[in-house]
């Protein structure tokens, strides 16, 4: 079921994040808390919840039209979390009156390969390691 996250989910969503293969923040819990909380108190953070546990998470910064995050359990992949969670904050940016939506990823993950197989274009590679994508909303 697709929600939006509540600082109740914080622990859960930390979990989550640490457990996926790449692109890993290296954040501690207390780090994470930090950067993950306004994103939540403003409404900007979804959560995928299945069987009372968190599979899965996104947040996009509203005004900047950016995807900060999009993390699912490696346990829950290929299920179409993150293509949900994705879908639910490109909706809210367009509803919010953006055209387009932004995010990074690291350059030949499949993270990467996700972004490209559901319309996203590589705007910017000018760093070899990290790839800058756009999607018209």
């Amino acid at each position: 079921m697709l929600r939006k996250a509540q600082p109740l989910d914080l622990p859960a969503i930390h979990t989550v994040r640490q457990r996926v293969r790449e692109n890993r923040l290296p954040h501690d819990y207390a780090a994470f808390v930090a950067a993950a909380t306004p994103f939540v108190e403003a409404g900007h953070c979804w959560v995928w919840g299945d069987a009372g546990c968190i599979c899965g998470d996104a947040a996009y910064d509203l005004a900047a039209a950016y995807i900060e995050v999009l993390y699912v359990d490696p346990a829950h992949e290929r299920r179409g979390i993150g293509t949900a969670l994705l879908d639910r904050c490109c909706r809210d940016l367009r509803e919010a009156g953006h055209r387009a939506a932004w995010l990074h990823t690291v350059a030949g993950t499949a993270a990467a390969a996700f972004y490209r197989a559901r319309g996203w274009v590589e705007h910017d590679a000018a760093d070899p390691r990290n790839v800058l994508f756009r999607k018209d909303l």
